[in-house]
């Protein structure tokens, strides 16, 4: 699997439902799948993958939890996941990181440190 961007986490946070944070990962994403290349990607027909955008009250769907990976990939980030692990208080960090990205992380978190002081 390529390897995926992160969102930047202050956009993420803003976001109150997965419907937003689904949104935002599909703007910032680095592909621009349309709806049918990720109906496809999640293995849903697309008027599931419309319900699962739109969560209307009546027929709400939801991202079968297997398809995560493969709704990631087909949006280039992992912007719905961190938005997942912000629910409970948590943040992703690659298991495998650049020195560039171990660098940038690490920056953030003095800069969070200093802001918190």
């Amino acid at each position: 699997m390529p390897a995926l961007d992160r969102i930047d986490d202050a956009l993420i946070e803003r976001c109150v439902s997965f419907q937003q944070a689904l949104a935002v990962s599909r703007a910032m994403g680095r592909r621009k799948p349309n709806d049918a290349a990720l109906a496809n990607a999640v293995g849903v027909l697309p008027c599931v993958w419309s319900r699962i955008q739109n969560k209307p009250k009546n027929r709400p769907a939801y991202t079968p939890e297997d398809r995560y990976p493969a709704l990631c990939d087909a949006l280039g980030n992992v912007g719905v996941i961190q938005w997942l692990a912000a629910q409970v208080g948590m943040e992703l960090v690659p298991k495998v990181e650049t020195r560039e990205q171990l660098l940038r992380r690490e920056l953030a978190e003095i800069e969070q440190a200093r802001a918190a002081a």
